[in-house]
């Protein structure tokens, strides 16, 4: 890290002014375009639906935990529900923040 300062003082570029204000109100820009998005606001009622669900039927989960169908253990079940719960809304904003950028590197002389 020493050597990269070094050589960037050499050529005259200050390391710590790359992060400026503007990268930071480009990102909250972003981040309220992912959070606002169509799909993301579904993904996130779906997590928060099936959360709310839980805790409607946690006394039914209670008294059956032991029981299986199926060849199922309930207990599984139930983990991966949990374990998943979320990761729909995790990857749909991740999903829809790549598709954000993408559009806005269409412009530049780059190819992705």
């Amino acid at each position: 890290m020493e050597l990269l300062r070094e050589s960037a003082k050499e050529w005259g570029i200050d390391l710590d002014a790359l992060d400026d204000q503007e990268d930071e109100e480009d990102r909250k820009t972003k981040d309220a375009a992912v959070k606002n998005h169509l799909l993301s606001r579904a993904a996130k009622t779906y997590s928060e639906m099936v959360e709310n669900w839980f805790k409607e039927k946690e006394t039914f989960f209670f008294e059956t935990v032991s029981a299986s169908r199926d060849g199922v253990d309930l207990d599984e079940a139930i983990e991966v529900i949990r374990w998943y719960q979320y990761f729909v809304c995790a990857k749909v904003m991740r999903a829809v923040r790549g598709e954000i950028v993408e559009k806005e590197e269409e412009d530049d002389e780059f190819p992705r």
